[in-house]
């Protein structure tokens, strides 16, 4: 089903919008979170190092890169394991701090390939019956 160009920009603004409030509260229990044990936020950095070090490993030329991979992954493991730790001291689970997509099929951009997502049509047809109840 087609809809209405209106409609679909609508929508696709309700999507936008409801991403960013997501990804807004997640930032705010980050800093949260990050205030209260301040070692969340350097674990964080670390594990974000990390897995540009897995990325430098696997181009470096020389060594092992295997090696080289396996030893970034288990740095990686242990401080993923040491910030599950923190977050369960703190009552939360461990993919708390995480930007999780309200849709896992299209990861909240309302398309999966050429395809519209079943998200994005939900909100289409909400747009729509808004519009019929103008009409009436």
């Amino acid at each position: 089903m087609s809809y209405d160009a209106n409609i679909l920009r609508r929508a696709t603004l309700r999507l936008e919008q409801e991403r960013r409030v997501r990804r807004e509260e997640t930032d705010r229990r980050w800093r949260a979170a990050c205030a209260q044990v301040p070692r969340l936020a350097e674990l964080d950095r670390r594990i974000q190092g990390t897995m540009a070090g897995l990325v430098a490993a696997t181009l470096r030329q020389g060594g092992d890169p295997v090696e080289a991979v396996r030893a970034v992954r288990e740095e990686n493991q242990g401080l993923r394991r040491e910030r599950a730790v923190l977050l369960e001291a703190m009552c939360l689970p461990e993919d708390a701090l995480d930007d999780k997509p309200a849709c896992p099929l299209c990861r909240d951009t309302g398309w999966q390939g050429a395809s519209m997502c079943r998200c994005l049509k939900e909100l289409c047809a909400q747009e729509q019956i808004k519009e019929l109840s103008k009409l009436l």
